[in-house]
């Protein structure tokens, strides 16, 4: 329990987070998310930049699909990017698995612009 709530998110680390409250069409509820802010970001403010993730599936230049060896599946949703308290969200560290995807997004162009995350 004390290691679940001394955990700082990495970049690249699937976790689960609560995403309300939302306004509008801001995605909602508990779910995934790819933590895309570096470590010592997070460790410093205690925030943690994070693009969560949906099961819809839908083919528009905003959304990354995660590759099949992803043990979560969905696609990440970059345009709905939050930087979010974690420790008041109660995230939930990931198991083992840890994501480099981030060069992929990159290459994708859709995080261009957020220099200060890489």
């Amino acid at each position: 329990m004390t290691e679940e709530r001394n955990y700082i998110p990495k970049k690249g680390d699937i976790v689960w987070i609560n995403f309300d409250p939302s306004a509008g069409k801001e995605i909602q509820k508990r779910r995934p998310g790819l933590v895309v802010s570096r470590y010592e970001f997070n460790r410093k403010t205690m925030f943690a930049v994070i693009c969560p993730i949906t099961s819809t599936i839908k083919q528009l230049p905003t959304r990354y699909t995660l590759p099949d060896e992803a043990e979560t599946t969905g696609q990440v949703l970059i345009s709905q990017l939050k930087s979010l308290d974690f420790k008041e969200r109660k995230l939930k560290k990931p198991k083992a698995y840890h994501l480099q995807i981030w060069p992929k997004l990159i290459k994708y162009n859709c995080v261009r612009g957020v220099d200060w995350i890489e």
